[in-house]
C-alpha cells in the first residue's frame, strides 16, 4: 500500500485576480473571493468583488 503525503492545496491558501481598474495581480483568501465580499486593489485602491 503507497504511503499518501499531506500537502497542502495552493486553492485554499489564496487565488490571484486581475484588477479590474488597473490590471494588477491581487491575491486574495479563496472564500474572501468566493463569498463575494469586496476586496480593495493595493496599486489604485478601487474596490470590486469577484463575479462569476
Amino acid at each position: 500500500m503507497a504511503k499518501r503525503r499531506n500537502r497542502k492545496c495552493n486553492i485554499q491558501e489564496g487565488v490571484k485576480l486581475v484588477c479590474p481598474a488597473c490590471g494588477a495581480v491581487v491575491t486574495v483568501p479563496m472564500c474572501k473571493a468566493v463569498n463575494g465580499e469586496l476586496i480593495t486593489c493595493p496599486v489604485c485602491q478601487q474596490e470590486f468583488s469577484f463575479e462569476s
